[in-house]
């Protein structure tokens, strides 16, 4: 079976899971004032939509940039499994920024390596175009490293990397 195959039917899967997700923990559930009442009483349930949240986004982006190779050596193919990246990556940054819990409550060695995927993917694929992004999870890293092994050394990668003079529009490199 061809990798892209694979990597769709795996994605497929993947959204499956997120579709049969109990409403509490659908990560796009609609905020009401019965939902927040619910949230304040059993708060766990914030906490586990996040964190369930930044899981499936991870492998969504762990699994599809296994193409990563193929559409950078040609962008024009694959570009779904490359939108499904991008908004992983984004999300993952997203809910890092917004997130409520404060930094110092949150599992440091997951949100490391989640954080440091997410900034290494919109690295290698324009570092220009997502600086910003990618400057946030270098922040971030920072911020955790006395906590997160992991953190410091992802730090210093996505550093060296930002600072190399790759070309400009993506390198066909990994980080």
């Amino acid at each position: 079976m061809p990798l892209t195959e694979i990597v769709r039917d795996a994605d497929n899967r993947f959204a499956d899971i997120i579709d049969g997700l109990p409403p509490h923990l659908q990560p796009d559930e609609v905020k009401t004032d019965e939902t927040r009442a619910r949230d304040a009483l059993y708060p766990w349930i914030p906490w586990q939509q996040v964190n369930l949240t930044l899981v499936l986004l991870n492998f969504r982006l762990a699994i599809n940039r296994c193409l990563q190779h193929e559409w950078l050596a040609d962008p024009t193919n694959l570009s779904g499994p490359r939108a499904i990246c991008l908004s992983s990556a984004k999300g993952i940054i997203w809910i890092s920024q917004h997130w409520a819990a404060p930094i110092a409550r949150r599992r440091q060695w997951a949100m490391s390596v989640q954080i440091y995927a997410a900034g290494a993917f919109l690295a290698v694929e324009s570092k220009e175009d997502y600086a910003e992004e990618i400057d946030f999870c270098i922040s971030y890293l920072d911020k955790v490293q006395a906590n997160s092994a992991v953190a410091g050394k992802a730090a210093r990668i996505l550093r060296e990397f930002m600072a190399s003079n790759v070309s400009e529009g993506g390198t066909g490199t990994t980080v």
